[in-house]
């Protein structure tokens, strides 16, 4: 699992399928997913999470799911609890963003954009996840598909 704050009110937890497959998952079971995961990432980090969330989700074929957590407003008068708005997609178009071309220089179709390079996040290998999971930030931008590959 990986935890990336992007600002105060919106957050990124990436789960690796071997951890939680949210693959043919009812709402019921997503919710309790989203409830393991957040309190796990509140006793792991120490960070104070509250309010009413949009919750994209986006399901990496294979490998794991990107939660993208978009806070919509503040919930003043009922303290530390939590209201989410699930919102999944189907999209293929979720990349892996890499600062170190080595990291992935085996691999083919690598895109290179703003300095850093970007490879398709279901053309990484299973295996290769956990090796580089500390090294890559998902990336969901259109404009990568009009770029060629390297």
């Amino acid at each position: 699992m990986k935890f990336s704050v992007i600002d105060d009110d919106n957050f990124d937890i990436y789960v690796n399928n071997k951890y939680l497959d949210f693959n043919n998952s009812d709402e019921q079971s997503l919710y309790d997913y989203l409830k393991k995961i957040l309190i796990n990432i509140k006793k792991k980090y120490a960070v104070n999470i509250f309010g009413f969330y949009e919750v994209d989700i986006y399901k990496i074929c294979n490998i794991g799911t990107l939660l993208r957590f978009n806070k919509k407003d503040d919930d003043d008068f009922i303290y530390k609890t939590i209201d989410l708005k699930i919102v999944e997609h189907d999209t293929d178009e979720v990349y892996l963003r890499f600062d170190d071309y080595f990291l992935i220089k085996d691999y083919k179709n690598i895109k290179c954009f703003d300095n850093n390079y970007y490879i398709r996040a279901s053309s990484i290998e299973n295996d290769d996840v956990n090796r580089l999971l500390e090294f890559f930030d998902i990336s969901i931008d259109e404009r990568l598909a009009d770029i060629s590959y390297i």
